[in-house]
């Protein structure tokens, strides 16, 4: 690892004044130490966030709290032990609090944020591995295509075999207009703070055909901020792990339902780790609308239609089967909490 500088800033203001290309923020810090570790990422400076104070005009940087209309609103700085555990979480969105409980191992989700969960880098080995000429760190060609690709990406991977590591950013995709806040300092002589607040399936996450080099829309001096999620009381994320203590997902899909007597009135069908962002299955939500809450024939039609558009590799087939697998389950999960 390369020396670097350490800041602990006390103000949001502070630690938009030391963002660059080369000072990176820390809050756990997981990934972030680990990609330093390997030379993948070489920062000058290290930000650190524990101690900078919730700043007023804009929503909290920890904690959860409930806003009017019943949203929650979760600060980056939250760890996934405090997101799994939070009742306000369990009763408003049940499905992100299954997706933090389903990270890492408990050591971890102590320490872990939201934040970092959502911009953590690619889990690929060869992204990982500075001797290999990966894509995304500016490389010419993906190298897992022709490598070990058991666990890389069956849709959009025509260019990046990598998939999104973040479960959470699973989970909050199928939240019907679930948001995040970021913040940044304006240029000019006023230099104020600047909010943000971007709708997650508007554009936040980067697919390798528009830049492979980012996962996320947001810039070096840009600061995540917290969440928005509208209330969806029945979902539910569920993911398949080749070993079920502390591995990245190998599938998982989160689903919410919008439920009227015993009927499916509206779904969304969010699919990770898959492909190199997040998506949405709207094929596999078609199928579910307007059909009966238990019908099991809809979910498994639900569950094959999630499949359509999979381009699986050489060596990575058993990923399409898998997730016809976690589509069904989830749906029975999301069922099961509804009254």
């Amino acid at each position: 690892m390369k020396p670097f500088s350490y800041a602990r800033p006390t103000t949001a203001a502070d630690v938009l004044k030391l963002l660059s290309p080369t000072a990176r923020p820390k809050a756990g810090g997981n990934d972030l130490l680990d990609l330093a570790k390997r030379g993948v990422s070489t920062p000058a400076t290290l930000v650190d966030l524990s101690r900078i104070s919730v700043q007023e005009g804009g929503p909290r940087f920890d904690g959860v709290t409930v806003a009017e209309g019943g949203q929650l609103e979760i600060g980056a700085r939250v760890t996934l032990a405090q997101i799994a555990a939070s009742a306000d979480v369990l009763r408003i969105f049940p499905a992100l609090a299954d997706a933090a409980a389903a990270a890492a191992t408990p050591q971890i989700r102590n320490v872990a944020t939201l934040g970092g969960n959502l911009l953590q880098r690619p889990r690929c080995a060869y992204f990982r591995d500075p001797f290999f000429d990966c894509l995304k760190r500016g490389g010419t060609s993906c190298p897992a295509r022709d490598g070990v690709h058991d666990e890389m990406a069956i849709f959009g991977n025509a260019k990046c075999c990598a998939t999104h590591p973040s479960n959470l950013a699973t989970a909050l995709l199928a939240a019907p207009q679930a948001g995040l806040a970021t913040i940044t300092v304006e240029i000019g002589a006023k230099g104020g703070l600047v909010w943000r607040t971007v709708e997650l399936s508007d554009g936040f996450f980067v697919r390798p055909e528009d830049d492979p080099l980012i996962e996320a829309a947001i810039a070096p001096g840009e600061l995540l901020w917290a969440a928005f999620v509208p209330a969806a009381p029945v979902s539910a994320y569920v993911e398949i792990n080749q070993k079920q203590s502390y591995d990245w997902a190998s599938v998982a899909c989160a689903v919410v339902l919008d439920v009227e007597g015993d009927k499916i009135a509206d779904a969304r069908i969010a699919l990770g780790a898959v492909a190199p962002v997040p998506l949405l299955s709207e094929p596999a939500a078609a199928a579910l609308r307007g059909k009966g809450l238990r019908d099991t024939a809809a979910w498994d039609a639900a569950a094959a239609a999630a499949t359509q558009g999979a381009t699986p590799l050489a060596r990575n087939g058993h990923k399409v089967r898998q997730l016809r697998a976690v589509v069904r389950r989830a749906i029975e999960a999301a069922v099961a909490r509804s009254k």
